[in-house]
């Protein structure tokens, strides 16, 4: 009689076996095979400076424009944009659009810019050649923060990049900054605080 109980037992309560036969397809089908290819798969390396926040800058009229564009999980704070005027160049005030509320580690309370923010600033004295330095700072959501990064733009005043100084309107510039680390300690890092590598 026990035995009998037990082989009906076991036909009624199905086997890990069967558990699994129904719930790894399900589960392969909403998440694909990479979800379980490498449950402990690490984290990925943070991006290049040029790559986390992608520089370009032009003349527009009497303004000099910067813009930036950003990979999801990086941001530039508001209050650490500057622009400093070369030689013989006139600037006003730079316009930067308000930003979203964020507190992090490294500012506390602020503003940042996700996906790509726009700069303007007024050129109220133009030579033949309008130079400035840019400079901005951001980090990624992960806590890693990147060192304040200068750009050094120079623009023809009738709009052209000057190509002879190694600088391009409308692409990336590295700037006086090195495109990727040169050393360790230039390297993010989210035990650094940033405003303390200032140049």
């Amino acid at each position: 009689m026990a035995r009998a109980f037990t082989s009906g037992l076991a036909q009624r309560v199905p086997t890990w076996r069967a558990v699994a036969g129904i719930l790894l397809p399900a589960f392969v089908g909403m998440h694909g095979f990479g979800a379980i290819a490498d449950p402990f798969r690490a984290t990925a390396e943070p991006l290049p400076v040029e790559e986390a926040f992608v520089f370009t800058s032009w003349l527009q009229g009497d303004r000099l424009v910067a813009h930036w564009d950003m990979p999801k999980g990086y941001y530039l704070y508001r209050h650490r944009f500057a622009v400093s005027a070369g030689e013989g160049v006139t600037l006003g005030t730079p316009a930067i659009p308000p930003g979203e509320p964020k507190t992090d580690d490294h500012f506390g309370e602020s503003q940042v810019h996700f996906d790509s923010v726009e700069i303007t600033v007024p050129v109220t004295e133009r030579p033949a050649i309008v130079a400035a330095n840019i400079r901005f700072q951001g980090c990624a959501d992960t806590g890693l923060c990147y060192p304040p990064q200068v750009r050094a733009v120079a623009h023809e005043a009738s709009g052209s990049a000057v190509s002879a100084a190694g600088r391009h309107a409308r692409s990336s510039a590295a700037g006086t900054t090195a495109a990727r680390y040169s050393t360790e300690s230039d390297r993010p890092s989210s035990a650094q605080r940033p405003g303390a590598t200032e140049e």
